[in-house]
């Protein structure tokens, strides 16, 4: 998984990320605005464009932060009997494109 502050490879990696991400984004909302997917054999490409808000404070400011973007994820979806879905995510990432901030939104 590949995320703007770091690649995630194992449970550990994720752990760390999901820890920090939980603490200090509040506020969040995520709207999907897009799905396509290229099918070939047993395996799919998907880009899937999130529109996410979310605001963060960082001490000492007087004030929390808030950013608005569109973020362009690319993933690779593949068969597996590995879960009772029959799907298994081969490659995440979150930032496929530059990420698409609206204007007079603080970025990351």
């Amino acid at each position: 998984m590949q995320f703007p502050d770091g690649d995630i490879r194992n449970f550990d990696s994720f752990k760390q990320w999901y820890d920090r991400v939980t603490t200090l984004f509040f506020d969040e909302n995520h709207t999907v605005q897009s799905v396509e997917a290229t099918i070939s054999g047993d395996q799919a490409e998907v880009r899937v464009v999130v529109g996410w808000q979310a605001s963060w404070f960082e001490p000492p400011a007087a004030k929390s932060k808030r950013t608005s973007m569109d973020a362009t994820q690319q993933w690779t979806i593949r068969r597996s009997a590995k879960n009772a879905y029959g799907l298994e995510i081969v490659t995440y990432n979150a930032m496929a494109e530059p990420f698409k901030y609206a204007p007079g939104f603080a970025r990351l």
